[in-house]
């Protein structure tokens, strides 16, 4: 999954926001997940977490 950064999408400091990043994770996972185990009714997302080690490259797309 891709996801282009805007400056939308940015903090200050040029970096790209927590949320965007969270939700390109979830929906790579969700989209892998049913691509393995098929069509799930309501099947949702629990508990997601990253754990930020550098800042994300604000000029590039984000890639998950």
């Amino acid at each position: 999954m891709k996801q282009d950064i805007n400056y939308e999408h940015l903090r200050p400091g040029n970096t790209v926001s927590g949320p965007v990043m969270m939700w390109i994770v979830d929906c790579a996972t969700y989209g892998a997940l049913m691509t393995e185990i098929g069509i799930v009714p309501l099947a949702v997302t629990t508990n997601v977490s990253i754990n930020f080690l550098s800042k994300p490259d604000a000029t590039s797309a984000l890639i998950s």
